[in-house]
């Protein structure tokens, strides 16, 4: 496997732990979806520390589609490559932006920095050489659970963090 691959999956994977954040939980339906969305991401990160590919399977829409033309299926095999390959994951993560477009389609971006040690904060990140990352997620309400139908990711800098 070529160096590119590597990092492609590890940004992939990289995507999918943050999505963890919002597995561990289901919000009450009265809350409003923004406070949901946080509180998935405050509670979840805590399951992708632990590597538990169970609950981000069930995170992605059986509709998944993305630019690069993944299906929810190969994002599960980068996932499951990613924890396989990663004895420790811990993370760091901010939300940047929550935007609630209707009743059943949100989108987030968030700043993730992903690293095999802990990180106690954003002013770490270059010394325990975090990997930084934006995901930049559509989610879509299916019942009473949001899935995720579409991410972009890309490499972020220290900035996105301060």
């Amino acid at each position: 496997m070529n160096m590119k691959t590597i990092i492609f999956y590890r940004s992939i994977t990289g995507l999918f732990a943050v999505m963890a954040l919002w597995t561990l939980t289901s919000c009450s339906p009265e809350q409003p979806p923004e406070v949901q969305l946080r509180t998935l991401v405050d509670k979840g990160e805590l399951a992708a520390e632990r590597r538990e590919l169970g609950p981000l399977r069930q995170l992605i829409s059986e509709h998944y589609g993305d630019e690069r033309g993944y299906d929810k299926k190969q994002i599960v095999g980068m996932v499951r490559f990613y924890l396989l390959g990663h004895q420790k994951i811990h993370l760091l993560t901010k939300i940047s932006g929550i935007d609630i477009i209707d009743d059943k389609r949100s989108q987030l971006t968030v700043f993730a920095a992903m690293s095999g040690k802990p990180i106690s904060g954003a002013q770490n990140l270059i010394s325990i050489k975090a990997k930084l990352m934006r995901f930049d997620i559509s989610f879509a309400k299916e019942g009473n659970d949001w899935k995720v139908i579409t991410a972009v990711w890309r490499q972020a800098q220290i900035d996105d963090f301060l």
